[in-house]
């Protein structure tokens, strides 16, 4: 399996969740009448199902928040270890130079 695969997998998998789990917070929140009585017929009190819903919710954004910021800070990193400038050449060609020395401190900021 290579990276795009896993990154499609990964993404279609927290989207769906996000999306399962948005949806749920959001109608216990609501205070959707089917939800509610389900809910209620299972034996939770009627309090329990508003922190169902803010844990739900919050869930959501902590799951999208973490795979934002995990592939920024990934970016960045890779960046500061691996650092390359961009030239023209005469043919009109782009050619990519890597520092002489990758990854040493000299080159981190």
């Amino acid at each position: 399996m290579n990276t795009r695969t896993s990154k499609i997998i990964y993404w279609t998998g927290a989207i769906l969740t996000s999306l399962w789990f948005g949806t749920s917070g959001f109608f216990e929140l609501s205070h959707n009448k089917l939800v509610w009585d389900i809910t209620q017929q299972l034996g939770y009190p009627a309090h329990f199902i508003y922190i169902l819903g803010v844990a739900k919710l919050s869930g959501v954004a902590v799951l999208l928040m973490i795979a934002f910021v995990m592939v920024s800070v990934t970016y960045s990193q890779f960046r500061k270890l691996f650092p390359a400038d961009y030239r023209i050449t005469t043919t009109g060609k782009r050619d990519i130079l890597f520092s002489q020395s990758f990854g040493s401190d000299s080159n981190r900021k």
